[in-house]
């Protein structure tokens, strides 16, 4: 399990809940501040971010999420400055990055050419066509496979995942979001990315095991 760091107030909870696991199931967390949240004084904001990723650098396994989103209520030019500081923190503590975006992909990639993610990171809840997730793999990102390729009319997607290299994708829920075809209305868990894996072999026309262990090690040299 990898769980979402978004706003500085869950911190230190994510930090309680993952060392109450690790006992039980190999678990790790990121950090990061979304575009959806309001996070107050950014200057105060990025500062506890980077304290936190300096005080917890041995179970860090990525910066994020963060990124662009254009339902959120900052403006543009203020997201894609956070984002440049949030890549200048993942390359200073080499990390991965998480990231999100809504409706800013070329704005995003703009970021990702100024600040190259230098290990790499996934760009989370894929949903484009090939030719976007091209853009984003180029530039040493991986894209985040979840429920939304178990939908038929998600045509554009399936597609594109269909096509795009297999060492490129890494499958996620997006817990307790993102539910998968069949489950509508339900909360989302971790343990649907068996359904994930299985829509994805489906659409490959893979033999599961052998797509599972491919997905492994791309997660496990990622995140490790």
């Amino acid at each position: 399990l990898l769980i979402a760091g978004v706003q500085v107030a869950h911190f230190d909870r994510i930090k309680l809940v993952v060392d109450e696991l690790s006992n039980r199931v190999t678990v790790s967390f990121s950090l990061g501040l979304h575009p959806m949240f309001d996070h107050g004084d950014m200057t105060t904001a990025l500062t506890a971010l980077d304290q936190k990723l300096a005080d917890w650098q041995s179970q860090v396994s990525a910066v994020g999420e963060f990124g662009l989103d254009k339902f959120s209520e900052t403006p543009l030019d203020c997201q894609q400055q956070l984002v440049d500081q949030h890549l200048e923190l993942a390359n200073t503590y080499r990390l991965p990055v998480i990231l999100h975006c809504r409706g800013y992909h070329n704005e995003l990639l703009q970021c990702l050419d100024r600040n190259p993610p230098q290990c790499g990171g996934v760009l989370h809840a894929f949903s484009g066509s090939e030719q976007l997730g091209l853009s984003f793999i180029k530039r040493g990102l991986k894209l985040g496979i979840g429920g939304v390729i178990s939908y038929e009319r998600a045509a554009k997607t399936r597609r594109a995942i269909e096509a795009l290299p297999l060492d490129s994708l890494v499958l996620e829920t997006d817990s307790p979001d993102m539910p998968l075809q069949g489950y509508q209305g339900q909360r989302n868990e971790p343990s649907q990315i068996v359904h994930v894996l299985n829509a994805l072999a489906e659409l490959r026309g893979c033999d599961r095991e052998a797509l599972a262990a491919i997905l492994y090690n791309t997660s496990e040299q990622l995140f490790s």
